[in-house]
């Protein structure tokens, strides 16, 4: 633990560890906190994690596009479809049938 997690929220701490409980504790009304995780925490599974709590549209949308993780965008592609804010996926296609 560094000197100046003393003074940060927990949600900011070095330890990924404190970090992933914070998250885990904060109230659906901390937005703000939600977005912050979800656009800078240094860990994909903390992202995803603030993702999984986030009712937050326009920051699914932007996470969606913008994320480097592919893991966190498909998170945020499937929460905007919880949401009803995208479609489902297509089904894939039926393979066609082997010639005679």
């Amino acid at each position: 633990m560094g000197f100046w997690d003393w003074f940060r929220p927990r949600w900011r701490h070095s330890e990924v560890a404190v970090r992933r409980e914070a998250i885990r504790n904060l109230r659906a009304d901390q937005l703000a906190e939600l977005a912050a995780v979800a656009r800078q925490d240094s860990e994909p599974e903390l992202r995803r994690l603030a993702l999984e709590r986030s009712t937050d549209v326009a920051l699914l949308q932007e996470r969606m596009e913008q994320e480097e993780d592919a893991q966190t965008r498909a998170l945020a592609r499937a929460r905007l479809v919880e949401l009803g804010v995208l479609a489902p996926p297509a089904p894939a296609p039926a393979p066609a049938p082997a010639p005679a």
